[in-house]
């Protein structure tokens, strides 16, 4: 409904000249009173004024907004062309012409990627410790990978674990056991390797945490070495 004013071309008993004034709270676009309510959520009429919920604030975010088309800046919940479209992701779009920046989070998994020109960009993943432990080795599979070495002696192995920190680490904790595998077609060289058999030479920095190996045998000066997980329980944690 339109704003209400009172005819003041019509002489008013008892507000003795008092309408006009009453009309310019209506009329003067510094008063809010001179504004109309959005008319929903999403209503972007110019001028209006917010309710509580607009475009996702002070409320439930926006539902099944297309990530592609965001209207204007606000909060939104959807699956049309999220991150992952088989589920809802929440998070914020501000936008400004035919550019915006949204951010999108679901299941501690979150997302970003601009709107360029009008051309939506591919969202990228914005790593955590949910999705990137750097200084975990392990812990997912039997058979796994962790490290690649080689052998410093017939009994010893050096493998350099590539780390990210700002300071050094403390201390390396150890669950599980592992496998040594060398040569042609990397077979087995020693198996069953436990927290024991693990020492740590004084070359660790923040980047690299070298683990050394002992007790072993038969290994060949200088060879390359795999470091596998004997169970997806076997893990190396290095402490920061």
């Amino acid at each position: 409904m339109a704003i209400q004013l009172i005819d003041t071309a019509t002489p008013q008993v008892g507000l003795k000249g008092g309408a006009a004034k009453i009309n310019a709270n209506f009329t003067d676009s510094e008063n809010a009173a001179s504004r109309l309510v959005q008319s929903s959520p999403t209503d972007t009429t110019d001028g209006a004024l917010m309710a509580v919920g607009a475009f996702g604030l002070g409320g439930d975010a926006m539902p099944s907004v297309d990530w592609n088309d965001p209207q204007t800046t606000q909060a939104i919940v959807s699956n049309v062309n999220g991150p992952n479209g088989a589920i809802g992701f929440l998070g914020f779009n501000t936008k400004s012409g035919g550019n915006s920046v949204a951010f999108a989070g679901r299941n501690s998994e979150f997302y970003a990627r601009t709107i360029q020109d009008g051309t939506p960009q591919a969202w990228q993943p914005v790593y955590t410790g949910s999705n990137l432990n750097p200084n975990e080795f392990g812990g997912l599979a039997s058979g796994d990978v962790i490290a690649i070495g080689y052998a410093e002696s017939a009994t010893i192995a050096v493998f350099n674990l590539p780390i990210s920190s700002t300071t050094a680490p403390s201390s390396v904790t150890i669950t599980g056991t592992f496998e040594i595998r060398a040569g042609a077609g990397f077979t087995a060289r020693a198996t069953g390797i436990s927290s024991g058999s693990f020492v740590t030479p004084a070359t660790t920095s923040n980047k690299y945490f070298v683990l050394g190996i002992t007790g072993l045998s038969g290994l060949t000066i200088g060879e390359t070495l795999l470091l596998r997980t004997e169970s997806a329980s076997s893990k190396i944690t290095v402490n920061l």
